[in-house]
Protein backbone atom coordinates (compact mmCIF):
# COMPACT_ATOMS: atom_id res chain seq x y z
CA UNK A 1 0.00 0.00 0.00
CA UNK A 2 1.33 3.30 -0.89
CA UNK A 3 0.30 6.23 1.40
CA UNK A 4 -0.86 9.76 0.30
CA UNK A 5 0.40 12.96 2.16
CA UNK A 6 -2.67 15.10 2.21
CA UNK A 7 -3.00 17.52 -0.58
CA UNK A 8 -0.52 15.52 -2.40
CA UNK A 9 -2.32 14.38 -5.99
CA UNK A 10 -2.73 11.48 -6.87
CA UNK A 11 -1.28 11.31 -9.83
CA UNK A 12 2.06 12.85 -8.82
CA UNK A 13 4.96 10.91 -7.85
CA UNK A 14 8.19 11.05 -5.64
CA UNK A 15 11.15 9.87 -7.83
CA UNK A 16 14.57 9.86 -5.78
CA UNK A 17 17.51 9.02 -7.50
CA UNK A 18 20.73 7.83 -6.36
CA UNK A 19 24.26 10.07 -7.76
CA UNK A 20 27.24 7.31 -8.30
CA UNK A 21 26.52 5.21 -11.27
CA UNK A 22 22.98 6.09 -11.16
CA UNK A 23 22.87 9.64 -12.56
CA UNK A 24 26.22 10.38 -13.18
CA UNK A 25 28.87 7.93 -14.81
CA UNK A 26 32.02 7.31 -13.49
CA UNK A 27 33.47 10.50 -15.40
CA UNK A 28 31.06 12.67 -13.86
CA UNK A 29 28.87 13.32 -16.33
CA UNK A 30 25.19 13.37 -16.64
CA UNK A 31 24.31 11.14 -20.08
CA UNK A 32 21.70 12.69 -22.36
CA UNK A 33 19.21 9.95 -21.54
CA UNK A 34 19.09 10.60 -18.01
CA UNK A 35 18.47 14.67 -18.44
CA UNK A 36 15.95 13.85 -20.83
CA UNK A 37 13.96 11.71 -18.83
CA UNK A 38 15.40 13.73 -15.66
CA UNK A 39 12.87 16.53 -17.20
CA UNK A 40 10.42 14.58 -18.65
CA UNK A 41 9.66 13.63 -15.04
CA UNK A 42 9.23 17.25 -13.74
CA UNK A 43 7.49 18.63 -16.85
CA UNK A 44 4.82 15.89 -16.24
CA UNK A 45 4.46 17.57 -12.14
CA UNK A 46 6.28 14.70 -10.47
CA UNK A 47 8.85 15.62 -7.73
CA UNK A 48 12.53 14.39 -8.84
CA UNK A 49 15.20 14.53 -5.52
CA UNK A 50 18.49 13.22 -5.02
CA UNK A 51 19.38 10.32 -1.78
CA UNK A 52 22.70 10.04 -2.14
CA UNK A 53 25.40 9.12 0.54
CA UNK A 54 27.26 12.43 -1.04
CA UNK A 55 27.77 15.35 1.34
CA UNK A 56 25.56 18.13 0.79
CA UNK A 57 27.99 20.28 -0.95
CA UNK A 58 29.15 18.15 -3.28
CA UNK A 59 25.25 16.80 -3.75
CA UNK A 60 24.17 20.47 -4.59
CA UNK A 61 25.67 20.82 -7.87
CA UNK A 62 24.38 17.82 -9.21
CA UNK A 63 21.16 19.13 -8.58
CA UNK A 64 22.62 22.20 -10.97
CA UNK A 65 23.50 19.88 -13.76
CA UNK A 66 20.18 17.91 -13.70
CA UNK A 67 18.04 21.39 -14.09
CA UNK A 68 16.09 20.36 -10.81
CA UNK A 69 15.10 22.06 -7.50
CA UNK A 70 13.45 19.53 -5.17
CA UNK A 71 11.97 21.01 -1.91
CA UNK A 72 14.40 18.36 0.08
CA UNK A 73 17.77 16.43 -0.75
CA UNK A 74 18.71 13.17 1.18
CA UNK A 75 22.85 13.23 1.85
CA UNK A 76 25.28 11.66 4.08
CA UNK A 77 23.54 8.41 3.96
CA UNK A 78 20.24 9.64 5.38
CA UNK A 79 22.64 11.74 8.24
CA UNK A 80 21.62 15.00 5.96
CA UNK A 81 18.17 16.33 5.00
CA UNK A 82 18.19 19.87 3.16
CA UNK A 83 15.01 21.69 2.50
CA UNK A 84 15.05 24.49 -0.44
CA UNK A 85 15.34 27.99 0.84
CA UNK A 86 15.78 31.04 -1.59
CA UNK A 87 17.18 32.77 1.74
CA UNK A 88 20.32 30.12 2.05
CA UNK A 89 23.70 30.85 0.79
CA UNK A 90 23.61 27.87 -1.39
CA UNK A 91 19.87 27.59 -1.65
CA UNK A 92 19.53 25.13 0.75
CA UNK A 93 19.11 24.92 4.65
CA UNK A 94 20.09 21.72 7.11
CA UNK A 95 16.12 20.18 7.81
CA UNK A 96 17.32 17.22 9.46
CA UNK A 97 21.26 16.65 10.87
CA UNK A 98 21.28 13.20 12.56
CA UNK A 99 25.20 12.73 14.43
CA UNK A 100 26.66 10.39 16.40
CA UNK A 101 30.02 9.98 18.14
CA UNK A 102 31.99 7.26 15.96
CA UNK A 103 34.99 6.56 18.32
CA UNK A 104 33.81 3.11 19.18
CA UNK A 105 33.48 1.98 15.45
CA UNK A 106 36.49 3.86 14.25
CA UNK A 107 38.99 1.60 17.45
CA UNK A 108 37.11 -1.37 16.81
CA UNK A 109 38.37 -1.16 12.86
CA UNK A 110 41.51 0.07 14.20
CA UNK A 111 42.31 -2.77 15.36
CA UNK A 112 42.23 -5.17 12.53
CA UNK A 113 43.28 -2.74 10.07
CA UNK A 114 46.58 -0.83 11.91
CA UNK A 115 47.65 1.08 8.48
CA UNK A 116 44.38 2.16 7.28
CA UNK A 117 43.40 5.50 7.18
CA UNK A 118 39.83 7.29 8.24
CA UNK A 119 38.02 10.24 7.18
CA UNK A 120 34.25 11.43 9.05
CA UNK A 121 32.37 13.50 7.92
CA UNK A 122 31.38 16.25 10.38
CA UNK A 123 27.46 18.17 10.89
CA UNK A 124 29.34 20.84 9.11
CA UNK A 125 30.37 19.36 6.05
CA UNK A 126 34.18 18.94 7.33
CA UNK A 127 36.16 16.16 7.19
CA UNK A 128 38.04 14.97 9.82
CA UNK A 129 41.13 12.73 8.22
CA UNK A 130 43.49 10.45 11.12
CA UNK A 131 46.62 11.51 10.94
CA UNK A 132 46.30 15.32 11.04
CA UNK A 133 44.29 17.83 13.19
CA UNK A 134 43.74 19.63 10.04
CA UNK A 135 40.14 19.44 8.46
CA UNK A 136 38.77 19.88 5.08
CA UNK A 137 35.78 21.43 3.28
CA UNK A 138 33.22 18.52 2.38
CA UNK A 139 34.04 17.85 -1.72
CA UNK A 140 37.87 18.75 -0.94
CA UNK A 141 40.28 16.26 -2.29
CA UNK A 142 42.72 16.87 0.46
CA UNK A 143 44.43 13.97 2.00
CA UNK A 144 46.98 14.14 4.84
Amino acid sequence: MIGRRAGWPADRMLVALDIDGTVLHESGVVSDGVAEEVARLVREGHEVMLATGRSVASTLPVLDQLGIAPEYCVCSNGAITVRRDASAPMGYRREYVETFDPTSVLTTVRAHLLDARYAVEDETGFYRYTGSSRRARSGSRRST
